[in-house]
């Protein structure tokens, strides 16, 4: 949308919004379900993802991890609180991007940072 005319020429205005695949996810009601006992971080994300909302989300990217003793998923919380609590069981990080979700034990993925043009960023 044309905003007017600034210092250097025409200004234009965007408007957009954006919904995140977690935030789809957190919409989802929690069903109630039993307790995963003596399963791997991985297994309980995967099983908690497909009951959320079963077959829109790749679970390929979720390794499996540390077993938890006992996990019982809350059905107060939203799906990302619940997902939080078994990352943090096993000692990994989940991450749910452009349909898929991954979920990988901490320390397993490093990211090389580069000042050699001035500014500090990402390499890849």
């Amino acid at each position: 949308m044309y905003a007017g005319t600034g210092l250097k020429g025409s200004v234009y205005r965007y408007a957009f919004s954006a919904v995140s695949d977690e935030w789809l996810l957190d919409k989802q009601s929690v069903p109630l379900s039993g307790a995963g006992l003596g399963q791997s971080g991985g297994q309980l994300l995967t099983t908690l993802t497909d009951r959320v909302d079963a077959g829109l989300f790749t679970t390929t990217g979720v390794k499996n991890g540390l077993s938890v003793g006992v996990y019982e998923p809350s059905q107060t919380e939203s799906w990302s609180a619940n997902a939080g609590g078994v990352a943090s069981a096993t000692y990994a990080a989940y991450r749910v991007l452009d349909g898929a979700i991954g979920l990988q034990p901490a320390g397993t993925v490093t990211h090389a940072l580069s000042d050699g043009d001035g500014s500090l960023r990402w390499r890849r």
